[in-house]
């Protein structure tokens, strides 16, 4: 694609549409907004959640590692992405199956469309969480002789040698996949769109917040050490403490919250839907999202959307977006009491107004969806 030639249509490759996490929802959010520029979008997934959105048009493509399917897959997808000007992939294995579409086109004389890899993160099973536990890993396989992985992973570095560029959605992400493939990775970070912004300030309960999966990796503990350590410091406080999301860990919560003699203030509310949660983020008195790695955390934009006060991961890769004591308090993951310390900041209702309102206008000045698909058709375009 030459510089400034129109984009008409767009292909959009992920695995799984109907996981509807981060990844997903950013990806129908893309597709909004590309159809409101005008510009036709085709989803090719093996499966999509019930509520398609009107704006994308779905295909059915056996995107994954079943072997005896990698055939179909390539026919399919050599023949359907030529209709395209642009391919955007998302989320492992889509780069290797644009592979085998790339392989498959040129053996047919048929054309493949530019394409951008936009990385969430580098396969964690595969490559790590980081450049040297990537390295750790790499080195493991060569040990244990997996021939199986070694292969998957060689198909998917054959696949991503093929893309234009590699975009991934924060510093942190970039660094490791620029590890991985040996390759420059620019930054395009994520946005949310215009129909999740409050209105206006909502009112607040005296209640932090913790919206997660609840597995071990999400550092789920921690949170609970500090705010038995904010209650010990602040001994006429109301404050509660909920958290919000389902996993493994959310028995032993509440077990280690009956062991620090806070299980009255702590819910574990387990899922909600969607309504509930925005409800909850906008009246909380602070979201506090401190995982020890994460590659970038929708989290901290939902929550700016909101004007809700945030307690931030210094591990996060959307912390390299917020400023301390700005539109965020930046923590430290693993001290309970740099968590406590924030919580005592934002305790102060002068303070957390301030905190809630500065993050909104840093997201809607940097952070919508427009922002993030202008970022991809540059890449796109260039």
């Amino acid at each position: 694609m030459n510089r400034g030639e129109r984009i008409r249509s767009i292909g959009i490759m992920h695995p799984d549409c109907a996981a509807r996490g981060g990844a997903e929802n950013v990806i129908f959010w893309e597709c909004d907004e590309l159809h409101r520029r005008g510009i036709a979008v085709s989803v090719y997934s093996r499966s999509f959640p019930a509520d398609i959105p009107k704006s994308l048009t779905p295909v059915y493509a056996p995107i994954g590692l079943k072997l005896l399917s990698w055939p179909a897959s390539a026919t399919q997808l050599g023949n359907a992405l030529s209709v395209h000007d642009a391919v955007i992939l998302h989320n492992f294995p889509a780069a290797m199956h644009y592979g085998f579409a790339a392989d498959n086109a040129r053996k047919h004389g048929r054309p493949i469309p530019k394409a951008i890899w936009y990385c969430h993160e580098p396969k964690r099973p595969y490559y790590g969480d980081n450049a040297a536990h990537c390295k750790v890993l790499e080195e493991k396989r060569k040990r244990s002789l997996r021939l199986d992985e070694m292969n998957t992973v060689r198909l998917d570095k054959k696949g991503v040698a093929q893309v234009s560029s590699i975009v991934a959605n924060s510093g942190k992400s970039a660094q490791h996949a620029a590890a991985v493939y040996g390759r420059d990775v620019g930054v395009v970070y994520p946005g949310i769109p215009d129909s999740m912004l409050a209105g206006k300030n909502a009112e607040r309960e005296r209640r932090f917040i913790f919206v997660s999966r609840l597995f071990a990796l999400k550092n789920v503990f921690t949170p609970l050490i500090a705010f038995r350590e904010f209650i010990a410091r602040n001994p006429r406080s109301k404050e509660t403490f909920a958290f919000v999301g389902d996993g493994p860990e959310r028995e032993n919560i509440r077990s280690l919250a009956r062991s620090l003699n806070i299980a009255d203030r702590v819910e574990v509310k387990g899922y909600v839907n969607n309504a509930e949660l925005d409800t909850l983020i906008a009246t909380s008195l602070a979201v506090v999202s401190v995982p020890r790695t994460e590659p970038f955390g929708l989290l901290t934009l939902e929550a700016w959307a909101r004007r809700t006060p945030l307690i931030l991961s210094a591990d996060a890769g959307s912390a390299e977006i917020a400023t301390h004591g700005e539109n965020a308090i930046i923590v430290d993951p693993d001290n309970p009491l740099s968590i406590a310390w924030a919580m005592e900041r934002i305790a102060s209702p002068s303070y957390a107004r301030s905190l809630g309102e500065t993050g909104y206008r840093t997201l809607i000045h940097r952070y919508m969806i427009r922002h993030h698909v202008d970022g991809l058709l540059a890449r796109l375009r260039h």
